[in-house]
C-alpha cells in the first residue's frame, strides 16, 4: 500500500477548493511559517489529502511531503516521529534511517542530514490529531520546535478539531497566531462535490435536487455525504422540504454528523446558537466555523435547516456552578464547606448555609450521593449526635436548591440518591 503522499486525487477540476488550497500553499511558501499551523475546519481531512496529492504550489525548488493520519497510529509521539521519518526517507530526504534509534532521533538525524541537501521545503501534515493532543504536554511542542529550528525548511501543518485547536500548545511555542480556518464549500466547489457524490452513489441529481441539497446541507462537507446517502439509498424525498428535515434527523448517520459539530462547541457557543434569534452579534469564531450565516433579513441564522432542527432538540447547556471564597471545616474524615459564595456561570446565587453545603456535597465528585451521605455532610452537626435526619428534610432542601439553580441541575435516581449534572 503506497504512503499517503503518493495517493492520487479524484480528478477534481483544477480550481476545486481553490481558496483553501491557496491558503495552505501560502503557508508552505512563506518561509517564516516553518512552525506548526493549527487547521480546524470543515471537510479538512479530504482537503488535506487533496492538497498533498497535488504538490503544485509554485515553489522555486524541490519539495517533499509527509502525510500522517493519526487514526491509523496509536496516540504515541514516538510512533508519529518514526512514521514521518519513514515517509521522508522514502523520498530520499537525508541519508537513510537510523533504525536502531527511537522515532524522534530517527527524524532528528534525517532532518540534520537534509540540511546538506537542496530541499526547498519539507511539508509534514499531521491529520486527525485530537487523540494525540490529549496525551501530550509541553515537551512534545518543544520537540516539534526543536525539529523546525534544526531544519528551517520544514513546515508542519497540524489538523485538530475546534475543541483542541484553541487549547493546544500551552506555551504558545508554535501557533502564535498561525491558525487557518476552513469554511464550507464555495458554490462552485459544492457543485463539483455534488457531482462526485452522484458518481459515488451511481445516480444523477436534477437541478431541483441540487437546490434542495444545497439548502439542506448548507454546503457543509460533512453533512453532504450523510444527506446525499439518505436521499439516494434511504428514500428521503428532498422535494418535501421540512418533512425531509424530520426524516433526515431520524437517521443515525445524519445525527452523528450534527452531534460531531455540536461537541466541538464551548458552552457559551452552544448557548449562542440556541438563542441566535435574540442576538445582535455573534462570535467571530462561529462565523469562521461556518455554523452561522447572515440571512436575507439581516439577522443571523444557522447554516442548515437540518442543523437548526438538531439544535432545537438540545436542552439549553447548563452553566457551570462554582463555589468561591470557601471556608472549610474538618469533621472526621470529611472536609466540609461551611462558608462561600455560589456562582452560576458569572451570576452569584444567594444561598443559605444548608443550601451551600448541599451544593458543596454534590460537587465533591461527579457521582450519585445517597441520602445518608448528604445527611452526613449537610447536617453534620446533628449527624455527629446520631440524631435522625428525615427524608423529608433532605427532599425539601433539594427542592429549595432546584428553585435557585434550575430543575435540571440536580437529578434524582429512585432508590439511589442525587447527582449534580454539571
Amino acid at each position: 500500500m503506497p504512503p499517503y503522499h503518493q495517493f492520487l486525487d479524484r480528478h477534481h477540476p483544477e480550481g476545486y477548493r481553490k481558496a483553501e488550497i491557496e491558503q495552505l500553499a501560502l503557508a508552505v511558501r512563506a518561509r517564516e511559517n516553518r512552525l506548526l499551523l493549527a487547521l480546524p475546519g470543515m471537510g479538512l481531512s479530504n482537503l488535506l489529502r487533496f492538497f498533498v496529492s497535488q504538490p503544485q504550489w509554485s515553489v522555486p525548488g524541490e519539495t517533499a511531503v509527509s502525510y500522517i493520519n493519526l487514526n491509523a497510529l496509536q496516540d504515541d509521539p514516538n510512533a508519529l516521529f518514526a512514521e514521518i521519518a519513514r515517509q521522508l526517507a522514502e523520498q530520499q530526504v537525508g541519508n537513510g534511517l537510523e533504525t536502531t534509534a527511537d522515532g524522534y532521533q530517527q527524524l532528528y538525524q534525517l532532518l540534520l542530514a537534509a540540511n546538506r541537501q537542496a530541499w526547498w521545503r519539507l511539508v509534514i501534515v499531521i491529520d486527525q490529531a485530537d487523540g494525540l493532543l490529549t496525551a501530550v504536554s509541553a515537551p512534545f511542542y518543544r520537540q516539534l520546535k526543536a525539529l523546525t529550528d534544526l531544519q528551517k525548511h520544514t513546515c508542519i501543518l497540524l489538523a485538530a478539531s475546534w475543541r483542541f485547536a484553541s487549547h493546544v500548545d500551552p506555551e504558545n511555542l508554535l501557533f502564535a497566531g498561525r491558525r487557518l480556518f476552513v469554511k464550507p464549500f464555495s458554490v462552485a466547489d459544492f457543485a463539483h462535490a455534488l457531482t462526485e457524490e452522484a458518481q459515488r452513489l451511481g445516480t444523477t441529481f436534477s437541478e431541483n435536487d441540487c437546490r434542495q441539497l444545497t439548502w439542506l446541507t448548507g454546503r457543509h462537507p460533512g453533512l453532504l455525504r450523510a444527506i446525499s446517502t439518505a436521499v439516494v439509498l434511504g428514500g428521503v424525498k428532498v422535494a418535501n422540504g421540512e418533512t425531509a428535515v424530520v426524516q433526515l434527523l431520524q437517521r443515525d448517520d445524519v445525527v452523528y454528523r450534527c452531534q460531531k459539530m455540536w461537541q466541538e462547541l464551548t458552552t457559551k457557543q452552544k448557548q449562542d446558537l440556541q438563542q441566535l434569534q435574540e442576538l445582535d452579534e455573534v462570535s467571530e469564531q462561529l462565523c469562521q466555523m461556518g455554523l452561522v450565516v447572515e440571512g436575507k433579513n439581516g439577522r443571523w441564522q444557522l447554516f442548515s435547516p437540518v442543523f437548526k432542527q438538531f439544535v432545537a432538540t438540545k436542552k439549553p447547556a447548563l452553566l457551570p456552578i462554582r463555589i468561591v471564597e470557601q471556608a472549610t471545616r474538618q469533621v472526621g474524615e470529611q472536609t466540609i464547606v461551611v462558608a462561600g459564595k455560589v456562582f452560576k456561570g458569572d451570576t452569584q446565587i444567594p444561598v443559605s448555609p444548608l443550601e451551600l453545603r448541599l451544593i458543596a456535597c454534590l460537587k465533591q465528585e461527579k457521582r450519585i450521593y445517597s441520602k445518608d451521605e448528604i445527611a452526613a455532610y449537610v447536617y453534620y452537626e446533628e449527624w455527629d449526635n446520631y440524631r435522625d435526619i428525615s427524608n423529608n428534610r433532605i427532599e425539601n432542601l433539594i427542592r429549595q436548591v432546584r428553585r435557585k439553580l434550575g430543575n435540571d441541575y440536580i437529578r434524582a435516581y429512585w432508590g439511589q440518591g442525587y447527582e449534580l449534572m454539571v
